[in-house]
């Protein structure tokens, strides 16, 4: 080829280089901008929930739900209880024998019959309770674990953390399943649950199920009336928590929208692992 031809050969190329260059750098640039903006945030949800909708294991029979429901509420009154009512379930659950029980429940303030429930913590064991948290006062915007009360504390076969992550549309998708306050790592509640020892500071994914009635339940005042047949609880995953109106609701990617109770979104995390 000539001298001439070859340099502009040579032009034609460094040009189509620069072009091509620009045109990858406007794209990336256009990818950024989407990325850092909400224009897809709405899609990607969507996607993202149908994905994890058909990943979802089924619901196992393993774990059952004792509901704080409406008709408990109207049969032992205003919540919140007395803690001997929970100490009377639990020692109906420990003659049944569950495998776990989880309180989706705070104790973390006083109450005159707190020695009461920590000895049918120590009955019905594996007994597994949740920490709050509030922010530590030191101007960072850190926060502190607050556990149990004791006796109940020490009773408990282990605190956890019930936090969840809520994402720019409201809807809970995800879960820290080791959380960190002030140097103390705290698991989650259905890590001890799970019997899951995996430090994790990601947060997990929960698989949902599609509907909020997945898990089997009982309402809790048939437990404490010994109305609950021994053989569905035995060797179970019980979680305790409030299904009432109005209590403890956290919106969750369903079929069709709406709310789901804490217990219930619980139940889906150990589910999950």
């Amino acid at each position: 080829m000539a001298p001439e031809r070859r340099s502009k050969a040579r032009v034609r190329g460094s040009r189509l280089l620069i072009d091509w260059c620009v045109i990858a750098a406007l794209a990336t640039l256009i990818v950024l901008a989407l990325g850092l903006s909400s224009t897809t945030e709405h899609a990607d949800n969507l996607l993202y929930d149908r994905l994890i909708s058909r990943r979802a294991p089924p619901p196992s029979d393993k774990i059952i739900i004792i509901a704080i429901d409406n008709r408990s509420l109207s049969a032992i009154g205003k919540w919140p209880w007395p803690r001997s009512v929970h100490a009377h379930l639990l020692d109906q659950l420990a003659k049944a024998q569950p495998k776990a029980v989880a309180y989706d429940v705070l104790f973390t303030e006083p109450s005159s019959d707190d020695a009461e429930l920590a000895k049918a913590i120590e009955r019905a064991r594996p007994v597994y309770l949740p920490a709050r948290f509030e922010e530590a006062g030191n101007g960072d915007h850190d926060l502190r674990g607050i556990p149990p009360v004791e006796p109940l504390a020490a009773a408990a076969s282990g605190i956890g953390h019930v936090n969840v992550h809520f994402d720019n549309d409201g809807l809970v998708r995800r879960a820290d399943l080791d959380f960190i306050t002030q140097q103390k790592h705290w698991p989650h509640l259905m890590t001890l649950m799970a019997d899951d020892e995996t430090k994790d500071t990601a947060p997990r994914p929960i698989l949902f199920q599609r509907r909020t009635d997945a898990f089997r339940t009982a309402s809790f005042i048939d437990v404490l009336n010994g109305e609950t047949p021994a053989a569905f609880l035995k060797d179970k995953l019980v979680l305790i928590g409030a299904m009432g109106e109005g209590m403890d609701q956290f919106a969750a990617p369903l079929r069709g929208g709406g709310s789901m109770a804490g217990v219930d979104l619980q139940a889906n995390l150990l589910n999950t692992l």
